[in-house]
């Protein structure tokens, strides 16, 4: 069978229409003034800009390395979650009205650089309680929760965070 030829216009008009995922094999795609794909991008590691910006004009970012974990005896005690994004299950001990408490949260992935977004998800009295991450360092960050309600509350809060990392050093 001998060979043939088909055009550019073609070419691509095949891949858009095979609508599969390329495997580079580990290659580094450069020199690429644009890359434009109505599908997904997969990155097996990561994708970095290196000028520029990487921009999402709609749909969102998504993590799918999360990891989930209790905390043990009290509201104060320490848990170990070494995971990008994650969900903390608090410990259900009573919390006075208008008391604050502060957990750390040891995690390898923590620079002391990045912006944690924590937020109460479920569990508890919604609205009964502010939630801030505090104390960024290399490896952990802390919670601080604080009863804004008018009495003690024993509830389990659950907590998701994301570290977001930032470009300044």
């Amino acid at each position: 069978m001998g060979s043939k030829r088909i055009g550019l216009a073609r070419t691509q008009a095949l891949i858009e229409n095979l609508k599969r995922e390329l495997d580079w094999n580990g290659a580094t795609l450069t020199d690429v003034a644009a890359l434009t794909t109505t599908g997904a991008v997969t990155a097996g590691t990561s994708i970095t800009a290196t000028s520029g910006d990487i921009t999402l004009t709609s749909g969102m970012v998504e993590y799918a390395d999360g990891g989930a974990v209790t905390q043990g005896t009290s509201k104060s005690t320490t848990v170990v979650l070494s995971k990008p994004t994650g969900k903390i299950t608090m410990h259900a001990a009573a919390l006075a009205a208008d008391a604050i408490v502060t957990f750390t949260v040891t995690n390898t992935h923590a620079r002391a650089t990045d912006v944690v977004v924590v937020n109460h998800h479920s569990g508890g009295t919604v609205g009964a309680y502010t939630v801030q991450a505090t104390g960024h360092a290399a490896g952990s960050f802390k919670i601080t929760v604080t009863n804004v309600s008018a009495g003690s509350l024993s509830e389990a809060l659950v907590l998701h965070y994301v570290l977001v990392k930032t470009a300044h050093t």
